[in-house]
């Protein structure tokens, strides 16, 4: 069972809900995306029967802060790696 939670103006980023009875489980996944697909950058699993509304509000909250921060980090990550295009290495085992 899955609910998406979606925020205003941000249609990259969303929270997906995943309810795993079989766990006694909800999992949270702050999810982020990039090239037509969504990938998880972060999880926080809670037991269902300690959630209320108040509870829920919180944990998106949380897990919207985190996202922003790792998606940030993924940014700086990225552009690292599109400055490098060909790695090439010289006869003193030196890279350039």
């Amino acid at each position: 069972m899955n609910w998406t939670v979606k925020f205003e103006n941000k249609p990259n980023i969303r929270v997906n809900v995943c309810f795993e009875p079989l766990k006694d489980s909800v999992a949270f996944y702050g999810q982020c995306k990039e090239k037509m697909n969504w990938h998880d950058f972060v999880k926080e699993e809670h037991a269902p029967f300690v959630l209320d509304l108040e509870k829920v509000q919180e944990i998106i909250y949380s897990i919207y802060n985190k996202l922003i921060s790792k998606i940030e980090l993924y940014e700086n990550i990225n552009n690292i790696f599109d400055v490098i295009k060909v790695v090439e290495i010289n006869d003193e085992n030196n890279l350039t």
